[in-house]
């Protein structure tokens, strides 16, 4: 029988220094490859080739972060913080300024704040 305080999450056992930098090294890889994921974006019309334009250049962009650090694990956020940014993306490139649009954008941005979070809570 066990007893004490038991919880359903893993408890985080990385120096907060660690920590710090290993968010570093991922918040580095997305900036590097959302920046260069808008170019093809930017320069292509049709909204689907655009986004999987999008989507192949930013996760090149960060496979080669997880080749340089040995860590896979760099990729994990990508679906919870990528998925905002090309809603965001299409609906200034292609003036998608309506209700529905907003709509669609909050609940994307409900939905990867939680994935964002629990991935940052593990």
């Amino acid at each position: 029988m066990k007893t004490g305080k038991q919880t359903n999450h893993v408890e985080k056992s990385v120096r907060p220094d660690l920590f710090r930098k290993g968010l570093s090294i991922d918040a580095a890889a997305y900036l590097l490859g959302f920046g260069i994921g808008i170019v093809p974006f930017i320069l292509v019309d049709d909204l689907f080739a655009a986004e999987a334009l999008f989507t192949l250049s930013a996760t090149a962009v960060i496979y080669i972060f997880t080749l340089i650090f040995s860590d896979v694990s760099i990729y994990d956020p990508y679906w919870s913080v990528a998925p905002p940014v090309m809603v965001t993306a299409a609906m200034i490139k292609y003036r998608l300024w309506n209700v529905n649009s907003a709509i669609i954008l909050l609940l994307v941005l409900i939905w990867s704040v939680r994935l964002t979070g629990n991935w940052l809570a593990t």
